[in-house]
């Protein structure tokens, strides 16, 4: 059984995901073991430096402005937990897909997220040809941003942490719509607990 693919435009070929075992990059089939998120870090913030107006001859004085530089740590035992991943980089065909979180895929095959929050998103549209959004799907959905969608732009990035306040994932809470541009393969990450 293969262990790590994501399709024929999958991040294993694009070099934005590298599944590795021990700092060793995993390129052999593996068997199905237990699939456990070991640790997670999250990195926020943005940082600013301007240049500013009227100083002295000779000098171009500046300011730095910063704000949420912080870096989170996620794992199994931490608060809120984290101890999944689901991973997709599929291409829109018809308008858009569904991602069932009770059968997804993570990086070493089809996982279960039963019983478990989202906790963290990320998004990775860059390269898309157009606009595409993350929502609940319509039957069984899971809400990820309240009653609305994300949308994205072509080029536009997302990390967006959850902090443990969404429904556990369950029969009647496990669907994710895909909607976008046909031909496009926007990177999603999911992080679950």
């Amino acid at each position: 059984m293969p262990g790590i693919s994501l399709g024929p435009r999958g991040p294993n070929q694009t070099g934005r995901f590298r599944p590795t075992l021990g700092g060793e990059r995993i390129t052999a089939p593996m068997s199905a073991p237990t699939v456990t998120v070991k640790q997670c870090y999250a990195n926020f913030g943005v940082a600013v430096i301007e240049n500013l107006l009227g100083g002295p001859a000779g000098v171009v004085p500046v300011s730095r402005w910063e704000t949420l530089l912080k870096q989170l740590t996620f794992s199994p035992s931490g608060t809120p937990p984290v101890s999944l991943l689901i991973v997709y980089a599929a291409t829109i065909v018809g308008g858009g897909y569904d991602i069932d979180l009770t059968a997804a895929q993570g990086t070493q095959g089809t996982v279960d997220a039963t019983g478990l929050r989202v906790q963290l998103i990320a998004v990775d549209a860059t390269g898309l040809l157009g606009d595409f959004t993350l929502d609940a799907g319509p039957a069984n959905g899971y809400e990820v941003n309240g009653s609305g969608e994300l949308h994205f732009t072509p080029g536009g990035l997302l990390l967006k942490f959850l902090n443990d306040a969404y429904q556990d994932v369950d029969a009647t809470h496990r669907m994710l719509r895909v909607s976008g541009t046909d031909g496009d393969v926007p990177m999603l990450g999911i992080l679950l607990g």
